[in-house]
């Protein structure tokens, strides 16, 4: 029910990053990867609404051949987040 979740319904990524770190204290997890590691947290900093994204983005787009889905509508949903 999330609007980080907006038009996102798979996301594939074979050989993305992804951190292992810990979730900050009073932090949200919004959706996790298949092994179990969050994908995308969100929380709030001085009373301001933060989203924290775990995969690393490419450079270009000749390099988005290692994550598929709607990771397009992710990123746009995450900058919008307010």
């Amino acid at each position: 029910n999330s609007p980080l979740m907006k038009d996102v319904m798979t996301i594939s990524a074979s050989s993305a990053y992804r951190s292992p770190g810990a979730i900050a204290q009073g932090a949200t997890v919004v959706a996790s990867w298949g092994g179990g590691t969050a994908m995308i947290v969100r929380g709030s900093v001085n009373g301001k609404n933060i989203v924290a994204l775990n995969v690393f983005p490419p450079s270009s787009l000749m390099e988005f051949d290692f994550i598929s889905g709607d990771i397009g509508p992710l990123f746009r949903n995450a900058l919008l987040y307010r």
